[in-house]
């Protein structure tokens, strides 16, 4: 049974807000990387943004890593980090409305909302710890981000797989983030470190792809949501 216009309609306009900070963190950080002044971890002498040798969380720190300030850049990246915090609560609050039926369903609905909040949590946190300010509380706010959107990931993609009314093709985007976090975790945990040339190119470039990943994977879901509430 899908929701009532009633009962739909508030969830529907959390999806479209949502949206719109997707979009806008796009726009954020491309603008951030046009405006960082350079310098990378093993090379503070380079220019510009380095899209294989600079982390995304280069762009939140109080000085560029060539020494020069970031004043712009982290303004820019600590608004997109921000709105990905809030863009992540709004959205699994939202989507578990769409669950809320039947024991089993209200359970892993639960623990995957529960999971996603404390990502939304974290996602902040890497907003307003710069790397250069806290390097350690900063690492672990990252860290523990994508461990627990996977699991939110994983807990929505059986909750979505073991139900009716909702359209089928949630599970499978679900399920194909869900390795892809998977893969990201094993990386930070177990893959190269950053500290050589070929290390920091796998880890840069891992960690902004699994960000776009996270970032397109809730576009594509509060797609479908709004298009299930509106129909």
């Amino acid at each position: 049974m899908k929701p009532t216009p009633t009962s739909a309609k508030s969830p529907a306009a959390i999806f479209d807000v949502v949206l719109l900070i997707c979009v806008f963190f796009l726009f954020a950080t491309t603008l951030a990387m046009a405006l960082y002044a350079g310098g990378t971890s093993l090379d503070p002498s380079t220019r510009g943004y380095q899209f294989d040798a600079n982390f995304l969380s280069d762009l939140g720190r109080a000085r560029a890593r060539n020494g020069a300030p970031n004043t712009f850049p982290a303004l820019l990246f600590q608004a997109a980090l921000s709105g990905a915090g809030v863009a992540l609560a709004l959205f699994f609050l939202a989507f578990a409305r769409l669950f809320w039926r039947g024991l089993a369903l209200r359970v892993l609905v639960g623990f995957g909302t529960a999971l996603g909040l404390i990502a939304a949590f974290c996602f902040l946190g890497v907003a307003l710890v710069p790397s250069d300010v806290d390097s350690p509380r900063h690492g672990a706010f990252a860290a523990w981000a994508f461990r627990s959107f996977l699991g939110a990931a994983l807990f929505y993609s059986l909750a979505i797989a073991t139900q009716r009314h909702y359209p089928r093709a949630a599970a499978w985007v679900f399920v194909a983030f869900t390795l892809a976090l998977a893969a990201y975790v094993t990386l930070i945990s177990r893959g190269p470190l950053p500290s050589s040339p070929q290390g920091l190119l796998i880890q840069a470039l891992g960690q902004k792809l699994i960000v776009y990943a996270s970032i397109a994977s809730i576009f594509v879901q509060s797609l479908i949501a709004r298009r299930f509430c509106s129909d």
